[in-house]
């Protein structure tokens, strides 16, 4: 079995690459860094809520990143749509809602990493 680590640092990454934003997009570098911030001090129900009232396309990626990995946690249906995830997350057991709170907050920490790798990388091959 793979680490918790590795494996969200797939997703994160598999969510940044699918996203069809190039890494040098500046908006989407800003939202993922203030993720692990969001994450912290509004929990996921409503960061979630919040990054899908907003509709940018780095926030639509974001939420949808966090969504399906606490529907994988708690065992629901990935597939849904974003909304309807977010409808379901708030039926599911508080235990397994916990444990999806914290891998989050790992996704979170992965997503605002690897985003930012990826806006200096793509900054340092334009600057050449």
């Amino acid at each position: 079995m793979r680490r918790l680590d590795q494996h969200l640092a797939t997703a994160a990454a598999a969510a940044l690459r699918d996203s069809g934003i190039g890494p040098s997009n500046a908006d989407l570098r800003s939202r993922m860094s203030s993720l692990p911030a969001l994450l912290q001090s509004s929990g996921l129900a409503a960061t979630c809520a919040f990054l899908l009232a907003k509709a940018g396309p780095p926030d639509v990626v974001a939420a949808k990143a966090l969504l399906r990995e606490a529907a994988e946690t708690a065992r629901l249906a990935v597939e849904q749509e974003p909304n309807a995830l977010l409808v379901a997350l708030a039926g599911v057991d508080e235990h397994l809602l916990a444990i999806a709170e914290q891998r989050a907050a790992l996704l979170g920490m992965w997503l605002s990493r690897l985003a930012n790798a990826q806006f200096k990388a793509a900054e340092r091959a334009g600057a050449r």
